[in-house]
Order: structure tokens, then C-alpha cells, then sequence
């Protein structure tokens, strides 16, 4: 397929337009119905590879490379963990054309480089549409170079899904870094999702929880409730209790209730 080049653009998503595009793919890909704690792993891991999705360019969700020039493509600065070795023989070898530099190096095994356009490693993938990238995505980690992730995503095992693609090399970062980060935007995107300020003050309403006295007010009154350490924000253990205090409610609560 002959390539084409397109300007990098930044395509800003929102969670839960993204949560219903990979339900979609999955049903069109897997041909079942997408299990909730799967679809919250891979917002998490695509929310880490683009901050947020903030830092989304041409609807590429997991920040994929593009390592031929076929299909769209765009080239985009990008960092990469390398041993020191491997950094050094690249840097001896950056050209006009093919640049990078260290970005950061502590003298340590392991150096941070720098890549920019148009060097080959910071050449990624780019798409047409958001529904394109999801399937796209869906389709790279049921790819027997990752066989397992998906597996791992359905039952909520951060540390199977991060080993699958580490030994993949779908990351150059340290694997426990990756992991303690996908751990916690996994539990961000968790159904009930509690992952902004308006989806947990809902849902602190849900509990009796006087909200109109503000956001960390109302969590510093869910955490004195429940008898956690008390400093109006929102980690794993709060989050975790608020989900539980939500699942003893009677009648259960609906997901899309708080999302």
C-alpha cells in the first residue's frame, strides 16, 4: 500500500466518546459484548500513551509506529528509554534528516533519547477517524506479537496486560513505571467511571453527599464518612470507596448514572 504523509494534527478525545468507540470495535471485531474492565485497561494504556488524549495526534490512540512509510502516516517528536549502547550508536548516527539527541542521561545503563522528524523511530501511524483508530487499536493487541493482552484487559490484570506488551516491546519504559501508571488510570476509567470532577460529584449525590458546597468538600464528607484519611482528593483508595459505598446502595446503581 503506497504511503502518504499527512501534517501532524492534534485530535483531542474525550473519555466517553472513546469508551463508546472501542465498545464498538470490540463487537466488531471480537463479536461479543465488550467486558467493562477491558475497555477501562485500554483507556487507561491509550491515556497514558497521549496524555489524556490531549496530546492525541491524527486520532493515533496508542501512540502506534508506523515502522514503514505505507498507509497515512506523520511524523511526531517522541522520547525513548534505551540502554546505553544502543543511545550512543544512534546519536552517533543523527543527521539533518535523521536527528535525535539525549534528552536526559544520569550516567546511568539507561539513557533517554530524543527523536525528531523525520527519523524513522518518531514516524507513527495516522487515521482517517476516531472509529478507524479504534479498530486499529483493538487490532494491534489481538496481534500475536501481543497474544494475552487482551485476555489479561478482560479480567482486569494490569500487571498481565503491562507484561504482555512489555515483552513485546510495545514500551521502552521502565515495566513497573508503565504499570503502576495503567494501574491507575484503570481504576480511573472503571465502571462506575470516576475518572473527572463532575462524574465523582455525581456521584458522591448518589451517596447523600452535599455537593453544592464544592468539589473538595464534598470529599473531604465522603472521606470523614467513611473513616479514610481526609484531604479532599480522589486516589485509588477513595475511589475505591466510593464505588463500594455505590454498590451497596439499594436499588444497584446503573453505571451510566454517574458517567
Amino acid at each position: 500500500m503506497a504511503g502518504q504523509y499527512v501534517v501532524p494534527m492534534r485530535t483531542r478525545v474525550a473519555h466517553e466518546k472513546l469508551r463508546a468507540c472501542l465498545e464498538k470495535a470490540w463487537r466488531n471485531l471480537r463479536g461479543d459484548e465488550p467486558p467493562p474492565d477491558a475497555i477501562a485497561m485500554l483507556l487507561g494504556q491509550s491515556a497514558l500513551e497521549t496524555g489524556y488524549w490531549d496530546s492525541c495526534k491524527n486520532w493515533n490512540l496508542g501512540g502506534v509506529k508506523a515502522p514503514t512509510a505505507e498507509g497515512l502516516f506523520t511524523y511526531y517528536p517522541t522520547l525513548e528509554v534505551l540502554s546505553r549502547e544502543k543511545a550512543e550508536a544512534l546519536r552517533a548516527k543523527s543527521t539533518a534528516q535523521r536527528p535525535c539527541e539525549f534528552a536526559f542521561d544520569d550516567g546511568g545503563p539507561k539513557v533517554t533519547v530524543r527523536f525528531r522528524p523525520s527519523h524513522p523511530v518518531c514516524r507513527f501511524r495516522a487515521y482517517a477517524s476516531l472509529d478507524e483508530s479504534a479498530e486499529a487499536y483493538l487490532s494491534l493487541l489481538m496481534a500475536p506479537h501481543y497474544a494475552g493482552a487482551l485476555d489479561a484487559a478482560r479480567a482486569g490484570d494490569v500487571g498481565g496486560f503491562v507484561r504482555v506488551l512489555s515483552a513485546g516491546r510495545y514500551f521502552t519504559a521502565p515495566e513497573e513505571q508503565y504499570r503502576s501508571s495503567v494501574a491507575f488510570l484503570f481504576d480511573m476509567y472503571r465502571l462506575p467511571c470516576l475518572a473527572g470532577d463532575s462524574e465523582i460529584l455525581a456521584a458522591l449525590a448518589l451517596l447523600d453527599i452535599v455537593v453544592d458546597q464544592g468539589y473538595e468538600r464534598a470529599v473531604r464528607e465522603f472521606q470523614s464518612r467513611e473513616r479514610l484519611f481526609v484531604d479532599g482528593r480522589v486516589g485509588p483508595i477513595t475511589r475505591g470507596a466510593i464505588r463500594t459505598a455505590l454498590s451497596n446502595r439499594a436499588p444497584p446503581v446503573s453505571p451510566s448514572t454517574v458517567t
